[in-house]
């Protein structure tokens, strides 16, 4: 049964909640007036179009996330394919079986809903008369990646030869899951090597690390998690899980986790580009299994999630999507754009703890264009939510800690600076102290952490200001490079600063010729 959207919106979301985790329709669909309705009898009714369809398994997590009494467009399915009366039976399966969708709406002419076709329909027609349907519809296509093996280094494909071996030998299935899998497709390198066993992975990690590893595996209980530290490749770590089901109790909670298939387990996942896994048992060693179209959306560039309430169960995949999307080139998909403003705009975010919150901002911040990132940050108002002041980034600073960073791996020094920590002190140049308790207490940094900041803060502009008086004083200007600070004023200046503080400060003054005559004195101070 359908549910029109209209000024009665709210009660329409709980009616479309209710039928369909009442079992009175396993997926409802969503419809809205295109016209403004008239009081007088005499207008006619005007038509309906469908705007979307929710299923059973998203209102009821709707529900349990007590979002009974928002809009239903806040968890509907947007973006979905429908059929007409005197479409070809085919059609209709390919939309099934090779797509997410598992109800294809069929509407009139009118382009009014007159009916839905469910899988399970599919699958009753197909198993009763499979002749009736051409076998490439009805049979799972197979992708192998075993070709794409052949450029990595020798003992990781020794390796992945090994633990298909293994589950061999324990008779369970073995995969290789996530990031791996799809920088692997697109021929980038990634060591992060993420195993999956359908069957009990803590033996299978004690196994692993008895044949392969340099210590017993790290067990992780509650998360069915175990790590192994191999001895070739020499200290390469590897995650083994159990093939589980995450839920959340309620928005942004922990993971509650059960034993489930490799589907349930790779749903779990935060994109369509990381549900992918590799089978390396040795009968389908190289097999690709792509249950949510990750492989199709690689190659079209999007990033997609694997459901509806995918940003309200965690909120800090916003931030991974923007990540994502900037470091590969790609383009955030229309439905994931519309379920992250909606997501921001419900205030889920209050709910995120700092630190997390912190954790994806640093992630960010040690991409190699971090800017991008953030003004696409600020374009979903995330950065704002964080703090009002982040507003006034100076992006072009914020550029140029890459060039201050080049500089300073110049000079061959052993001490390496903390990145995100460089970042933060250019991005809050123009803070007050107020502004920066504020900043830094959201994002969970407290005590020690929170006063170097603050003391940093004040450092790196109390250097600057002493910089500008020696500029001044030799009448050094970007027009004259040729004159330089001698090494021994700016090396005065800058003892017993952190790196770090070294390093903003370059950026906030941007004196070439100063970093030239900062190099010498770095190269002084290590003689």
């Amino acid at each position: 049964m359908p549910v029109w959207l209209d000024g009665r919106a709210r009660s329409a979301s709980a009616s479309a909640s209710a039928k369909a985790s009442e079992g009175e329709s396993q997926m409802v669909p969503v419809a809205a007036d295109t016209l403004e309705v008239g009081s007088g009898p005499s207008r006619p009714a005007p038509p309906k179009v469908l705007v979307g369809i929710i299923d059973r398994v998203t209102s009821e997590k709707a529900l349990s996330h007590d979002l009974g009494s928002h809009v239903v467009t806040d968890f509907m399915e947007s973006q979905f394919e429908t059929v007409t009366l005197d479409s070809h039976g085919s059609v209709t399966v390919g939309m099934v079986m090779e797509g997410q969708q598992r109800m294809v709406p069929v509407l009139d002419e009118r382009q009014e809903i007159v009916g839905v076709v469910t899988r399970a329909d599919i699958v009753s027609v197909i198993m009763s008369d499979p002749a009736r349907f051409p076998s490439y519809l009805t049979k799972l296509r197979v992708h192998n990646l075993s070709k794409y093996l052949s450029p990595l280094p020798k003992a990781v494909q020794q390796f992945l030869k090994n633990a298909g071996k293994l589950g061999d030998e324990l008779g369970v299935n073995v995969y290789v899951v996530g990031g791996f899998v799809r920088d692997l497709y697109t021929g980038l390198e990634n060591d992060d090597i993420d195993l999956v066993i359908e069957g009990d992975g803590g033996a299978y990690a004690d196994l692993l690390a008895e044949r392969y590893g340099t210590h017993p595996a790290k067990h992780h209980r509650q998360f069915q998690t175990a790590v192994v530290t191999l001895k070739k490749p020499a200290g390469l770590k590897i995650d083994c899980t159990t093939a589980r089901l995450e839920y959340y109790p309620s928005p942004v909670a922990l993971p509650v986790v059960e034993m489930s298939s490799l589907k349930m387990d790779l749903y779990r996942r935060d994109f369509t580009i990381n549900a992918l896994a590799m089978q390396v048992n040795k009968a389908h060693y190289g097999r690709l299994i792509d249950f949510f179209h990750g492989r199709r959306h690689i190659e079209a560039k999007v990033v997609e999630v694997l459901h509806t309430l995918s940003f309200i169960d965690d909120p800090t995949r916003i931030f991974r999507a923007v990540r994502f999307e900037q470091r590969y080139g790609y383009t955030i998909g229309a439905h994931t754009d519309r379920l992250i403003k909606s997501t921001v705009k419900l205030n889920f975010l209050d709910k995120l703890s700092g630190d997390r919150t912190m954790h994806e901002l640093i992630k960010i911040l040690d991409e190699r264009n971090p800017v991008d990132s953030f003004k696409r940050l600020e374009s979903y108002k995330l950065l704002t939510y964080l703090h009002p002041a982040l507003h006034k980034i100076n992006y072009a600073h914020m550029g140029h800690v890459k060039d201050a960073l080049e500089l300073y791996r110049l000079l061959s020094l052993p001490q390496a600076p903390v990145l995100w920590k460089v970042y933060f002190l250019v991005i809050t140049t123009s803070f007050k102290t107020n502004q920066l308790t504020e900043l830094y207490t959201r994002l969970g940094l407290q005590g020690g952490v929170q006063d170097w900041f603050v003391q940093q803060h004040y450092t790196l502009k109390d250097c600057a200001a002493t910089l500008k008086k020696l500029v001044s004083k030799s009448k050094l200007t970007d027009s004259n490079p040729e004159l330089a600070l001698q090494p021994a004023d700016v090396f005065f200046i800058f003892r017993g600063v952190p790196l770090e503080t070294i390093l903003a400060t370059i950026v906030h003054t941007s004196f070439p010729s100063f970093n030239q005559t900062l190099s010498s004195a770095h190269r002084e101070a290590r003689h």
